[in-house]
């Protein structure tokens, strides 16, 4: 397997240096996929976090930890909320965050519509390989 590129840190203030990988909260309902996607994640050199619901994800939101992006499902079967309104209140707190969204459903406009700005997407399944790029993307901020 071939060494992952290894994206540039991300912190609260965008300018800043930091000499850490980033932490990602992963937040997804089906603990299969959540475990998969977080052994994955950490084998990369990443920091992870994980959360299965809406609640738990917003307590590690609120903590004094750094996050530096969030990858959530769109579709939490196990919320009052989904990913999208999450992201919003996940990057109402920390505004420099990071979101990649992912989804076994099919992405329509009107769910995209309420993606956070700059938002990145991520159709399920995955594979590791699209995973490992899709976050380097998020992390070297590129569109």
């Amino acid at each position: 397997m071939p060494l992952p590129v290894m994206p540039a840190p991300m912190t609260s203030e965008p300018n800043a240096v930091i000499s850490r990988m980033p932490t990602l909260l992963i937040v997804e309902d089906d603990a299969f996929i959540l475990e998969c996607a977080e052994m994955m994640i950490s084998d990369w050199g990443y920091t992870t976090l994980t959360a299965s619901d809406v609640d738990e994800a917003m307590k590690l939101i609120d903590a004094p930890q750094p996050i530096d992006g969030l990858m959530t499902d769109i579709r939490l079967k196990s919320a009052r909320q989904g990913g999208i309104d999450l992201a919003q209140r996940a990057v109402s707190a920390r505004p420099a965050l990071r979101v990649l969204y992912t989804t076994g459903s099919e992405l329509t406009s009107q769910i995209a519509d309420g993606f956070v700005a700059n938002a990145r997407f991520l159709q399920k399944p995955y594979t590791e390989n699209l995973l490992q790029v899709a976050l380097s993307k998020l992390f070297a901020g590129h569109a």
